[in-house]
């Protein structure tokens, strides 16, 4: 935050923009980047609740949803839907409540409970065991995975590489 308010700062103060604007608003804008997806990805996580009749879901950003029952055809399991995470690539369960060839919602589970308790409730339940990244996982399911889940691989590789070029365009100046 404080990079991009320097950033404001300067571009409304400075006539010719000084060359100690670039390394500040590099990193404010690679810093912006990883705020965006780690906010995507982190909305995906919700609170699950299977009532008489209906699956409430209460997401942790945004407002809650209720589907009923008799809506669900199928619940999907996505075992392991690969995120990028800070630590690497992480595996994470992903939930389908599916009603025909459309995904009523998708989210994301603290437990894997929800499935075996809707599976209690007479709804077929399909679980999908093998890797999926989030671009695979949309191909065979639409709305399986959010557009910030779908951007933030690339945004995560993208901000890395602009970060290298930034060190060695620094370096590169300083010594020449």
């Amino acid at each position: 935050m404080a990079s991009l308010a320097w950033i404001g700062v300067v571009w409304s103060a400075a006539d010719p923009l000084p060359s100690a604007f670039v390394a500040p608003s590099v990193i404010g804008l690679v810093a912006l980047v990883f705020f965006i997806v780690g906010a995507l990805m982190f909305s995906r996580f919700v609170e699950v609740s299977v009532g008489e009749g209906h699956v409430t879901v209460r997401h942790v950003v945004g407002a809650g949803r209720s589907v009923p029952l008799s809506e669900i055809d199928e619940v999907v399991l996505l075992q392991r839907l690969i995120l990028p995470a800070r630590s690497g690539s992480s595996s994470t369960p992903r939930v389908l409540l599916r009603h025909g060839d459309r995904t009523l919602l998708a989210f994301t589970p603290r437990g894997h409970g929800v499935v075996e308790i809707l599976a209690s409730r007479g709804l077929p339940s399909t679980v999908i065991s093998e890797p999926l990244t989030p671009i695979q996982a949309s191909r065979r399911y639409r709305r399986s995975v959010s557009f910030g889940e779908l951007i933030g691989g690339p945004l995560v590789w993208a901000a890395i590489v602009i970060s290298v070029i930034v060190t060695v365009w620094a370096l590169w100046s300083a010594v020449h």
